[in-house]
Formats: structure tokens, C-alpha cells, sequence
């Protein structure tokens, strides 16, 4: 009877075991997939237990991020139009030179993906001193007003070139 006592006991604690090792499975797959970005599924809750808490929180994170991103990307595709909509290049330059933002129009002026040859003073000044202006910048067959603005925080540069060439 001992031994049949002890059997069940064991196999009752390995069935246990099992289940909640399948649960937490579950639940780090879960978080695998909201760590690579897709919260479309939600969480089966389960029990009401802590792993079932545990669940809950997740799926309301889950929820909560869902929606964060798609007010982000609703934000981010706002932004995109409206650059994308000015007549004037705009540009964000690393410290570094490599172009980490452009818009449609400063597309057609950059050169290999950097910025044109003639805006590296500028834009080194306005990393220095936090601002720089040139009324009259000439890149290839045309004249250009160019302003930019030190990022300190994003350790970069804003610029904004005007195409001057018809005002001249």
C-alpha cells in the first residue's frame, strides 16, 4: 500500500509539474512573440491561479502595446506625408555623416545616401554650436539656402535646404 501510495504521489506531482511547465511554455512563447513585435493573438487565460494573474497581465500588456504601435505608426505615417508634402529637403545627419532621415527631396540630393559634399561644413558647425545657416550653397547646377540645428539629445543634426535657384 506504501509503495502504491508513494507511485500515485509521484505521478500526481510529475502530471502537476507537466501542466505547469506547459502553462509557463505558454506564456514565454508569448512574450517571445510580443518581443518580436506581432500582438494580433491574445493570451488563453486559464485558471485563476498566479500563472493565470500572470496570463492576464501579459494579455493586457499584450493589448496595451497593440495599441501603442498603432498609434505610433499612425503618428509616424502623419509625419511622413507631411515631409514628404514640403518643397524643401529636410534631413536628419548623424555625427557620424550617415543620413538617418530625408525626406522625397533631399532624396535627390543626397549622394550615396550622405549628405551632399557641400553641406559638411554646415553641418559640422551647427554639431558644434548648435546652429548654422548658409543663404547661398551651390550643389551642382544649383543655388541653395540651408539651415540646420544640433539634436543633442538624438546626437545628430536637422537640416532643412531651400532650393534658391530661380530666386537668383
Amino acid at each position: 500500500a506504501l509503495v502504491v501510495a508513494v507511485l500515485i504521489g509521484v505521478l500526481a506531482g510529475f502530471l502537476i509539474a507537466v501542466a505547469i511547465t506547459h502553462r509557463v511554455s505558454r506564456l514565454a512563447q508569448a512574450a517571445n512573440e510580443m518581443a518580436s513585435g506581432s500582438f494580433d493573438a491574445p493570451l488563453r487565460v486559464g485558471a485563476r491561479d498566479e500563472i493565470g494573474e500572470l496570463a492576464r497581465a501579459l494579455d493586457s500588456m499584450r493589448a496595451s502595446l497593440k495599441e501603442s504601435f498603432g498609434v505610433l505608426t499612425a503618428d509616424r505615417n502623419k509625419l511622413e506625408a507631411i515631409f514628404d508634402g514640403l518643397t524643401d529637403a529636410v534631413m536628419v545627419v548623424d555625427d557620424d555623416g550617415s543620413v538617418r532621415f530625408s525626406n522625397s527631396v533631399a532624396g535627390e540630393l543626397l549622394e550615396d545616401g550622405k549628405p551632399p559634399e557641400a553641406t559638411i561644413p554646415q553641418l559640422r558647425r551647427a554639431a558644434d554650436v548648435g546652429f548654422a545657416a548658409h543663404p547661398a550653397l551651390r550643389i551642382g547646377d544649383r543655388a541653395y539656402a540651408m539651415q540646420a540645428r544640433s539634436l543633442p539629445g538624438e546626437r545628430a543634426v536637422l537640416a532643412v535646404v531651400r532650393d534658391r535657384t530661380e530666386e537668383m
